[in-house]
C-alpha cells in the first residue's frame, strides 16, 4: 500500500527491496548494471534481429535456420573445448 502511494507503478524489484528493508528506487531512477557481453549473447542478438527481418519477409527463413544451426554448433564447440557455455566477449 505504501509503495503504490509513493510510485505510479510498483515492480517486483521494488517489492523485493522494500521487503529486505533497503531503500526503494523507482525503475526510471535506478541505474542498470551493464550486461556482460558474451559470444553466445552476440549470436542470440543477431539471430533475434534476423528473425524480425524474416517476419517482415526481407530475409529467407532457410537462412535463419542456418544461423540457428551455427549458434548451436558454436555452443557445442565451446562446451566441448572450453567446458563452459559462457565465453566473454572482449571488444
Amino acid at each position: 500500500m505504501v509503495l503504490s502511494a509513493q510510485f505510479e507503478s510498483v515492480t517486483p524489484y521494488m517489492l523485493k527491496k522494500a521487503y529486505q528493508g533497503k531503500p526503494v528506487v523507482a525503475v526510471e531512477d535506478r541505474e542498470e548494471k551493464p550486461e556482460k557481453k558474451t559470444l553466445l549473447g552476440a549470436f542470440t542478438i543477431y539471430v533475434s534481429r534476423f528473425k524480425e527481418k524474416v517476419d517482415h519477409s526481407s530475409r529467407a527463413i532457410r537462412t535463419l535456420r542456418k544461423w540457428n544451426m551455427t549458434r548451436d554448433k558454436v555452443t557445442a564447440f565451446l562446451k566441448h573445448v572450453y567446458k563452459k557455455r559462457i565465453f566473454p566477449w572482449k571488444q
